[in-house]
């Protein structure tokens, strides 16, 4: 049932306010006053308005501010069975005369926030409101990643009450004139939607108005900034999950973030660029390392192994500070990955490639191949290098349920992407055909070969990788076996900003595996695999991203 209220919340206005009632009434609107804390003169208008029918007073004890007293007044509606609350503001800046078109979008609307849009004279209204708003719509299109909400600070508004109640419940908002721009952010993220509407604001010469210039614009900044990093926060800050114990069981580790935050992210690098990016993403990272206790822990443990096998990246015994390396080497990689899909910023990445001669005779002969990656670097790289060189067609098989948000956002950056690539989740028997028809034709396949998979977690080897039994997955080599072309170890591994070192060396010519023998077999073939891996992780220890305990078994 639509059963709207008028909110008009005040402090120290009242002049305005028996207008505001009887428009409101035309309009067959009861209407809430609430007295923030007024002084005695307009505690004694405010009792004359109190006695007109269809008057509701709500006083509060003490000067809350704007926010409070629209909080105060919201849940008081609430309580009488309103179903949606206007507000306007007591000053007169608001014409009332668009109350119909506010309804008529409420009830047609009834899950909606409607929103007014103000039209000003420019003339009679401060430069410095016009510019402060112009900077509220910018900061809270960032934090919403929406052009949605046409302006954030104007107090002429419609709330369904079964939206914002929840929302207050669950946030905690300011109380003065931060309030109106922080809910609207708010509520986006908690899905509400908007409809904006063109409304006329003149400034009253009879009664000033509350906003104090610089203070409130502080503390609308200070909001701003404030929910800048928490919707950082919500890049790392997703329901978190128990880290498995076995290397097997990676994929039940959900992914932490939001699409918001990651959104948040990409738009961050497309308007600074990596570097800033990652300035200001250092107190993201650092709460996600302070609070991945079993990603932090695996780190550790990866980097101790890569010191002891005498790697000369890491002069000092692993600590705090390479972990944290580490991690940043990972934000850094998830930024390039970005990268790669902007048009504007692709041209700026640089490949160097190291013995791409064997790969050259395979096209020479017009035959196909298998790469084999892992989790190292940048294997996107081989994607770039692959469009820029019309001679190799590369059609990557991945996993791609565990990062379902970063593929979401990367599809939507880039309409094409992931177009080509074929799930390993669902190979079957016809897939493999097309697959043999595609090496067959030249073409190659990208794998990354170091995860045992969601729906093959039984089907692994156990090979030493630096010094300690770890597994495998099978399924790489089996596919290799049905095709029948050589094998290639792959990587990208990033050298310098937007630079890459793209290296290919020959595993084998072809794999061989027999049915008495296959774990030995694929054993064998996976031993030369993951010595090339280990050298690797030597020559770019903070490149391997394996945040889990991967030698567990």
């Amino acid at each position: 049932m639509f059963k709207p209220v008028l909110l008009v919340p005040t402090y120290n206005h009242y002049k305005q306010l028996h207008s505001i009632v009887t428009e409101a009434a035309k309009n067959g609107l009861t209407t809430i006053i609430v007295d923030d804390g007024s002084d005695e003169v307009t505690k004694a208008g405010l009792q004359k308005i109190a006695l007109i029918d269809g008057v509701v007073t709500v006083t509060l004890q003490h000067n809350s501010g704007k926010g409070g007293a629209v909080k105060a007044g919201l849940r008081h509606a609430q309580k009488l069975g309103y179903s949606h609350c206007i507000q306007v503001d007591a000053d007169g800046q608001h014409d009332l005369d668009d109350l119909p078109q506010i309804l008529s979008l409420s009830k047609d609307n009834p899950s909606a926030v409607i929103l007014g849009n103000p039209v000003y004279d420019k003339k009679n209204t401060p430069k410095a409101r016009l510019f402060g708003r112009k900077i509220t719509t910018f900061w809270i299109a960032v934090e919403t990643l929406s052009l949605d909400i046409k302006d954030g600070l104007c107090g002429y508004r419609a709330y369904p009450l079964d939206k914002i109640i929840p929302t207050l419940n669950r946030y905690k908002t300011g109380n003065r004139m931060d309030f109106d721009p922080e809910i609207v952010v708010k509520l986006k993220w908690e899905g509400c939607r908007f409809i904006n509407f063109s409304t006329k604001v003149r400034y009253v010469d009879e009664e000033s108005s509350n906003f104090q210039m610089v203070r409130d614009n502080l503390r609308i900044s200070f909001v701003f900034m404030r929910l800048f990093w928490v919707a950082l926060f919500k890049l790392f800050s997703g329901r978190r999950t128990h880290h498995q114990k076995s290397s097997a069981d990676w994929f039940k580790i959900q992914e932490r973030g939001s699409r918001l935050g990651i959104r948040v992210s990409f738009l961050m690098y497309k308007i600074f660029g990596s570097t800033l990016t990652m300035m200001l993403l250092q107190p993201v990272l650092l709460y996600f390392y302070l609070t991945d206790s079993g990603g932090r822990r695996a780190s550790l443990q990866y980097l101790e192994k890569v010191y002891k096998a005498g790697s000369k990246k890491i002069s000092l015994r692993p600590g705090f500070i390479s972990s944290y390396i580490h991690y940043n080497n990972f934000a850094l990689s998830l930024l390039d990955k970005i990268g790669l899909r902007i048009s504007s910023k692709i041209k700026n990445f640089k490949t160097t490639t190291i013995g791409f001669n064997a790969v050259e005779d395979i096209l020479r002969e017009k035959k196909g191949a298998i790469f084999f990656g892992a989790h190292f670097g940048n294997f996107d790289v081989l994607n770039i290098y692959a469009n820029r060189d019309s001679t190799i067609n590369v059609r990557p098989l991945m996993y791609r349920k565990h990062a379902q948000m970063i593929n979401r956002l990367f599809k939507d950056i880039n309409s094409n992407e992931g177009e080509e690539i074929i799930e390993l989740e669902s190979i079957t028997i016809s897939t493999a055909s097309l697959l043999t028809e595609h090496t067959d034709n030249g073409g190659f396949l990208g794998i990354l070969a170091d995860r045992v998979g969601a729906n093959a977690a039984d089907r692994y080897v156990t090979v030493p990788f630096f010094g300690q039994n770890a597994r495998l997955p099978q399924g790489p080599w089996i596919i290799a076996n049905l095709l029948k072309c050589p094998v290639f170890f792959v990587y990208a591994a990033r050298t310098q900003k937007e630079s890459y070192e793209l290296f290919f060396e020959k595993i084998v010519d072809t794999v061989s595996i027999r049915s008495k023998s296959r774990e030995l077999d694929i054993g064998k073939y996976a031993e030369l695999y993951i010595k090339r891996l280990e050298s690797a992780c030597k020559k770019y220890p903070y490149q391997w991203f394996n945040f889990y305990d991967f030698w567990s078994t």
